[in-house]
């Protein structure tokens, strides 16, 4: 099998992480995968690394871009379904009319309603298939009219990194002023409304009343606003 994987995000995020992981994957069981991205993006760089065959469209103007070079692809005749990644791949596949020709599958990360302008509703009905990462990511499609039979729910895994040695885990705490004698918890994502590290914030008070040697420390990007 051949799937065609798309994603236009310009930014490094979980669902780019995910899409590169799903990727090697598919390599190391020996489907020759492809991925369709923006020029430069994060994806492309380090799929290209990992020896991903990559087709780079431009950044401007992306979904008409990609559209063009998904229908070229396409024409080859070697691709067997598209998997789109996020929402600028859906409206570049249902663009080029990919789901008049292959199976068009989504994965789905996100619990908000679906869009329900003639547009996005156009894009929802031209998939064949909505790949939800939990049950309630699932739900949130079925409460905005999906059909049910129409989502598939696969949890994501991650890589789990090697152990620190002792030497490494002293020079992280040095350089972030965490002493030996702290408990230290974090939370990495981006700095988005959604994400809830406000949570964090708020709970930290309370539990440093009872655990006064309580350091935290949040890691993420800031969304680009152009």
């Amino acid at each position: 099998m051949i799937p065609l994987l798309v994603d236009l995000e310009a930014e490094w995020r979980g669902g780019q992480s995910q899409a590169l992981l799903l990727l090697k994957g598919l390599y190391e069981r020996g489907h020759a995968a492809e991925l369709v991205a923006t020029h430069g993006s994060s994806l492309s760089h380090r799929a290209k690394k990992e020896g991903i065959y990559v087709h780079s469209v431009s950044r401007t103007l992306p979904e008409v871009a990609a559209a063009s070079r998904i229908r070229s692809i396409l024409a080859g005749g070697r691709v067997e379904l598209v998997h789109v990644n996020e929402a600028h791949a859906l409206t570049a596949a249902w663009l080029c009319g990919a789901h008049r020709r292959l199976p068009l599958l989504s994965s789905r990360r996100i619990g908000f309603p679906l869009k329900r302008n003639w547009a996005s509703r156009a894009r929802f009905r031209a998939l064949h298939l909505f790949i939800a990462n939990s049950r309630s990511v699932a739900q949130s499609l079925v409460d905005s009219g999906f059909p049910s039979e129409r989502i598939a729910i696969v949890n994501e895994g991650v890589e789990i990194p090697r152990m620190p040695s002792a030497e490494e885990r002293q020079s992280a705490r040095q350089k972030w002023g965490i002493a030996d004698d702290e408990f230290l918890f974090g939370c990495a994502s981006a700095f988005v409304p959604e994400k809830g590290q406000r949570h964090i914030v708020e709970a930290l008070p309370s539990v440093l009343q009872q655990f006064p040697k309580t350091r935290v420390l949040l890691a993420g990007g800031v969304p680009s606003l152009t």
